[in-house]
């Protein structure tokens, strides 16, 4: 039961309902997850830093010449990782990688009557672009890795991130729609016992949380790549007030005063190929949907 309102669209109503019957039948394990070509973003290294959840893409499906939420081919999948369990997709608008509304009047006039609301359930315009400098690191960075973009001459920060829809399958007290920040609380969440890792491993999910760490080690080589952890460091060291003034241009020279030039250093990486990485963890290929 969601608290306290359920006056959803109808056009939410039924991505949830569709988006909890794929997550908790097709998409429930981490094995499935990296055989049907998932990386986990880099949040999974830090388990804490999202209130225990961790955000896993499919470079493939967001890739893809469709921008429209499908439940069968998430772009991305939410897991919350102490019960190894999904508890949300995040659905991507993006079209062959590029964001897919060029202004925010194109969004309203095609999306944000159908799928926002604003009653005594509160307020939500369901799709959400990054323009912090955080967010727009992030979705360069996995761009650099896993679409190729700096084999291909790419390597500057976008201004914003490709719009973002979570659906989570579990009550949410920010709506169905509401950002990572809102993720269903731990009361709502399904709780134990964790689901089996699906994929060969000595690690007990009732004893051990999801991490980068319980991965196998080709996985974690494609989701944490050398160079990444070393700009995340960087990052690391730097103060918010910084990191939200300083112009994208001086960023990109402070990385390569420290680390070198980033295109010589993410060719290699723009080629990272999910099979090559499945083969190499002993995971069966995935059957696309």
């Amino acid at each position: 039961m969601w608290p306290e309102c359920t006056e959803w669209p109808q056009p939410t109503k039924d991505i949830i309902e569709a988006s909890r019957e794929s997550l908790t039948q097709v998409y429930n394990d981490v094995g499935t997850l990296l055989a049907r070509g998932y990386i986990p973003y880099f949040d999974v290294v830090t388990p804490g830093a999202t209130g225990g959840v961790s955000h896993w893409l499919n470079p493939g499906y967001i890739g893809d010449n469709h921008y429209e939420p499908n439940p069968l081919r998430p772009d991305s999948i939410i897991l919350d990782n102490e019960w190894w369990k999904p508890i949300g997709p995040m659905y991507v608008a993006a079209e062959e990688g590029e964001v897919h509304w060029r202004s925010e009047e194109d969004e309203l006039m095609e999306v944000r009557d159908a799928w926002g609301y604003e009653n005594d359930c509160g307020e939500c315009f369901p799709y959400h672009p990054h323009d912090g400098v955080a967010g727009r690191f992030a979705w360069w960075y996995y761009r650099q890795v896993h679409e190729q973009d700096a084999a291909e001459g790419d390597v500057m920060l976008p201004c914003y991130t490709a719009p973002m829809m979570h659906s989570w399958i579990y009550p949410t007290p920010d709506g169905p729609h509401g950002a990572t920040s809102g993720a269903p609380p731990q009361k709502f969440r399904p709780g134990g016992p964790p689901n089996q890792p699906g994929y060969p491993t000595p690690v007990d999910p009732t004893e051990t949380d999801l991490s980068l760490d319980v991965l196998p080690e080709a996985v974690q080589e494609a989701a944490m790549p050398e160079r990444l952890a070393a700009e995340l460091d960087i990052i690391d060291g730097l103060s918010r007030k910084y990191l939200m003034t300083t112009p994208i241009a001086e960023l990109e020279t402070l990385m390569d005063d420290r680390l070198g030039p980033v295109g010589t250093q993410l060719d290699g990486l723009g080629s990272v190929d999910v099979s090559d990485t499945l083969d190499t963890a002993e995971l069966p290929s995935g059957i696309g949907l």
